[in-house]
């Protein structure tokens, strides 16, 4: 029993203790769940529509960072790996949507090397974006911390969207041992990524932005504190999805920009499931299409060759190759007088 223990990865353990907490915390105060379902507006209902919509600009970012590294997918490839992808977050491990990746590029027609090389662009990219975003949204609430995370997105945009700045990246990035990023694409499907991940943040964090009441600018706040919270639990990769990671960030950001008042551990663990349903629904649909697609492409398992049969002589025995008594063959025994056979030491 303890060694089946052992065996089990301890990423599983958190996360399955994380969700049973937020679970229970979740069904003690259902009467704020409630609250935040039924408020003016259906709260929990408009946000998974806007959890959907940005995580499906999302997938399309993803597609457009691909086309700048020359690969161009159509839309249905390209989102239906990237949505299956992002089951694989929650598994244990750090590199799981990458993994989940590589194992359907054959079938959207990429290679593992291609899928490495988009996934850490595009977590790069998606991170500089969303802090910009998020720390500006949050900077007239929280104008210290917001101005800074927002300076420290700038920058990053700034270096990884402009020709000199992501020559000078790739220079170090080069340098690197087995770097698998041996130069950013800046173009226009570059841009283009990035003005849809800015996109697709906005709509991802207007799901909490929903849940709560308040002026426009705690709005705004709100967005902003959900947009800077994801991207923490994107950059924890040793935490399956970023559970825990994400939620506290989510909480502190929303106290300091104070918004929430105190339902802020309510809003962050419904966002929480929010976000899971959107993921697990769009997986579930991303994985079939796949399966599809592979079954329409021929590229499922390949079957293992027959081991090889021994080859059949249909002719007589060989007259030259007669058997001695003894069981060795008359030219062998010709080879050993002929000085094939093994040396005797010579006697002193």
């Amino acid at each position: 029993m303890a060694d089946r223990l052992r065996r089990v990865p301890w990423r599983a353990l958190v996360a399955l203790v994380t969700i049973l907490t937020g679970c229970g915390y979740l069904w003690a105060h259902r009467a704020q769940v409630t609250g935040l379902a039924l408020r003016e507006g259906a709260g929990v209902p408009v946000g998974l529509l806007t959890a959907f919509a940005g995580t499906v600009t999302g997938g399309l970012a993803w597609r457009e960072v691909l086309a700048a590294l020359g690969t161009p997918l159509g839309r249905l490839p390209a989102l239906a790996s990237y949505h299956s992808s992002q089951i694989g977050k929650y598994l244990p491990g750090g590199v799981g949507p990458v993994a989940v990746q590589i194992t359907w590029s054959r079938s959207i027609g990429a290679t593992p090397a291609l899928v490495m090389r988009s996934y850490l662009l595009s977590l790069m990219l998606s991170s500089a974006s969303g802090l910009a975003v998020g720390g500006l949204m949050m900077a007239p609430r929280w104008p210290l911390g917001g101005g800074l995370l927002a300076s420290a997105g700038t920058a990053g945009s700034v270096l990884l969207l402009s020709r000199r700045g992501a020559a000078a990246l790739g220079a170090v990035l080069s340098r690197l041992p087995k770097a698998p990023i041996p130069a950013i694409p800046v173009g226009a499907r570059w841009g283009r990524a990035y003005a849809l991940m800015v996109a697709g943040w906005l709509l991802l964090g207007l799901h909490v932005g929903v849940l709560l009441d308040g002026s426009p600018t705690g709005s705004a706040a709100a967005v902003g504190a959900a947009i800077c919270a994801t991207v923490t639990g994107a950059v924890a990769v040793v935490l399956p999805g970023g559970l825990g990671a994400r939620e506290g960030a989510l909480y502190w950001f929303l106290t300091r920009t104070a918004t929430a008042g105190p339902a802020g551990v309510t809003v962050a663990l419904s966002s929480r499931m929010i976000t899971l349903v959107t993921d697990i629904v769009l997986g579930l649909v991303a994985t079939a299409v796949l399966l599809h697609l592979r079954r329409k492409a021929g590229t499922g398992p390949v079957p293992r060759p027959d081991p090889p049969t021994p080859p059949t002589s249909t002719e007589g025995p060989d007259p030259h190759r007669e058997r001695c008594p003894s069981g060795r063959n008359e030219r062998d025994e010709r080879h050993g007088e002929q000085g094939f056979a093994p040396a005797t030491p010579k006697r002193q």
